[in-house]
């Protein structure tokens, strides 16, 4: 009975802060749609990664003025998914430079990276190469 009201309590806390705050990052199937229509300026920059191919990372800049804080956005086991690239822009929204590296850039077919993979597995494959002392490297 102890797990089940907190699972309902777990669910309206999620429900409302689904209501209250509009720029979560789209869902999934909506990213790309989301990402076409934002008014923020997000870019590809490549980072130099030394002895190794750059780091591709995909960049979000907030519609402000004066400075803003910085966030890294680690992307999870699918790599630099647009849906990732979605919770940049969503974060970009609340007024953050947000910056999402791609780290499997340079281990794709041909030397790219999450975006010359031909599948979602392939992803994971290359995913699970990196150690964390070279996720630490690429993310330096």
């Amino acid at each position: 009975m102890r797990l089940a009201a907190i699972a309902l309590l777990s669910a309206m806390l999620l429900s409302s802060t689904l209501h209250a705050a509009p720029h979560l990052p789209p869902r999934d199937s909506r990213a790309h749609e989301a990402l076409e229509h934002s008014p923020r300026h997000g870019e590809y920059v490549d980072v130099a990664y030394a002895g190794h191919a750059p780091i591709r990372a995909w960049v979000v800049y907030p519609e402000r003025a004066d400075k803003a804080g910085v966030v890294l956005v680690v992307h999870e086991i699918f790599g630099l998914t647009e849906w990732v690239r979605g919770v940049t822009d969503a974060l970009a929204a609340e007024g953050f430079l947000a910056i999402a590296p791609d780290l499997l850039s340079g281990l794709g077919p041909n030397g790219g990276g999450t975006e010359a993979t031909t599948s979602r597995d392939e992803a994971v494959r290359l995913v699970q190469t990196l150690t964390p002392e070279e996720t630490a490297a690429r993310l330096a």
